[in-house]
């Protein structure tokens, strides 16, 4: 009705008042419609972002990937923290969580393997067996077995999708000690 040429006095009493019956609405609130129509029609429409910028370099991306690598039952907090040292920029750990993300890593179980373990002298062990030429009953094993600290080791790390996180450690150490002799029925 405006672009046709009505004043806003013209205007206001052909629309219905809420509060009032039988009266049209203010002709201020007819000139605050308005003006918000041309307001809104000369203002750029709002952008918004499109999404989070990546605040990190790539050369930070590449240090981190390689700590990762090297250290990968490390905390976020503990990577903030090597990445501060290293590179004097201080990271958030959601912002570390994210890049490992879009990079393909993800915190999985760790596998263990013990550093002390030596495939040769396992195989050369049972070859010296198999040369006693006795029965398996006459044999008694004596199994070692330990206590140790390592209830405390972290059981998880980071690793890329679709493959093992494995962890050489160190069994043995600060141990208590115990053996029990068995009998091959036992095994």
């Amino acid at each position: 009705m405006y672009k046709k040429g009505y004043s806003a006095g013209e205007i206001a009493p052909l629309i219905p008042s809420p509060r009032k019956k039988d009266a049209g609405v203010c002709v201020a609130t007819v000139n605050g419609v308005i003006a918000k129509y041309y307001d809104d029609m000369l203002q750029a429409p709002i952008r918004r972002s499109p999404g989070r910028k990546d605040e990190m370099s790539e050369e930070h991306t590449r240090l981190l990937i390689e700590i990762v690598t090297q250290e990968p039952d490390l905390y976020l907090d503990e990577y903030v923290d090597l990445l501060e040292h290293k590179c004097s920029i201080q990271y958030d750990t959601q912002q570390i969580y994210r890049k490992l993300r879009k990079q393909g890593w993800s915190l999985k179980v760790m596998t263990h393997k013990a550093q002390q373990r030596n495939e040769r002298e396992r195989h050369r062990y049972w070859l010296e067996v198999a040369d006693l030429n006795v029965r398996m009953d006459q044999l008694c094993f004596f199994d070692e077995t330990g206590q140790d600290e390592r209830g405390s080791r972290r059981r998880r790390g980071w690793g890329m999708k679709n493959s093992r996180v494995k962890m050489n450690s160190c069994i043995g150490g600060n141990m208590s000690r115990y053996s029990r002799c068995m009998e091959p029925q036992g095994l």
